[in-house]
């Protein structure tokens, strides 16, 4: 796919709405001393030639009420690849099924609530035509598309992540969602720019109600609005993951605040068993791949590169919909 060039306005109104993606757009014309036609005028460039896809929401699933946070990776026969994605539809709980590129691997995200769950649905993908099957349970997350190095002439002061290294330590307990907090969230995952007059009329309540709900669920990290873009248009024909084991007695919270600074490095999900980590990064080329190998394998307290991968881009853009398990 031919890769799109884009200039410095352009990367400040990505990076912008990477943060925060209902920042109005009048404000990101002030903060950039750009007038707010050329901002809407860049904008709408980007959305025609397919680099803005759309917009949805982060979320920590904690408060939710989902402990399990889990990431199916399997291998089917082609000839069978349809009727196992119909089945895998059918599992409650389930958030979606991605096809990576045109090869026979699938990736299911799911979101549990107990240990008994996820023994259930072990079984039943074990009971599908799956030539190999992975299960890998994340705890935390660290999510931040704007580390690309094609944004990299941003101010670096102003470049913070969206996300958060440290695990949040709020008190799940304490934080009740009713219905009218479930239905905006679910309302503004397809759509984050949903305005709040819109999300009132859905819901049958007033504008100030939503956005005194909005602002705390913003207020309480359990939503960050962000844009997706489709990172193979700004020159990242491909994804690659690598799956770390760290040594043991090793900080890693170190670890993660010392990957997360690679360039081209947007997602880090904590997890346990066979691996500690499985780090995402968008890739230009053979050569970038294994320069990125190469430095996640220098960083201090990193044991070994288990597994590393090159991915076709995940379809419908970054962040993609199951980044909705984030714990930023």
């Amino acid at each position: 796919m031919k890769s799109m060039i884009i200039d410095d306005i352009d990367a400040k109104i990505l990076v912008q709405l990477l943060r925060d993606g209902r920042k109005k757009f009048s404000d990101i014309a002030n903060e950039t001393n750009v007038s707010l036609d050329i901002i809407c005028q860049h904008y709408k460039k980007m959305e025609k030639n397919g680099i803005i896809t759309g917009s949805t929401l982060l979320i920590d699933y904690r408060a939710l009420g989902y402990s399990i946070n889990l990431n199916i990776s399997l291998s089917v026969p082609f000839q069978k690849q349809e009727t196992t994605i119909e089945r895998l539809r059918e599992i409650p709980g389930l958030y979606d099924v991605y096809q990576l590129g045109n090869k026979s691997d699938i990736m299911v995200t799911m979101h549990l609530t107990n240990n008994k769950e996820f023994e259930e649905i072990k079984q039943i993908v074990r009971s599908l035509p799956c030539m190999r099957v992975n299960f890998d349970i994340w705890t935390s997350a660290r999510v931040s598309m704007t580390n690309l190095s094609v944004f990299s002439d941003e101010d670096s002061s102003s470049n913070r992540d969206i996300s958060k290294t440290e695990a949040n330590t709020s008190n799940w307990d304490s934080i009740k969602l009713d219905e009218l907090d479930k239905s905006i969230i679910e309302q503004l995952v397809f759509n984050c720019r949903t305005t709040f007059g819109s999300l009132a009329k859905k819901t049958g309540n007033s504008i100030s109600t939503i956005m005194r709900r909005y602002n705390r669920l913003r207020r309480d990290d359990i939503i960050l609005p962000t844009i997706q873009i489709n990172t193979s248009k700004l020159g990242y024909p491909a994804d690659a993951m690598f799956k770390l084991k760290a040594n043991a007695q090793s900080n890693l919270n170190k670890i993660t605040k010392t990957i997360s600074k690679i360039p081209d490095v947007y997602a880090i999900f904590n997890t346990f068993g066979a691996y500690d980590y499985i780090v995402y990064s968008c890739v230009k080329n053979l050569e970038h791949f294994l320069n990125l190998e190469e430095q996640i394998s220098a960083v201090p307290d990193v044991q070994e590169i288990c597994n590393a991968t090159i991915l076709p881009p995940i379809p419908d853009g970054l962040p993609f919909l199951a980044m909705q398990k984030s714990t930023f």
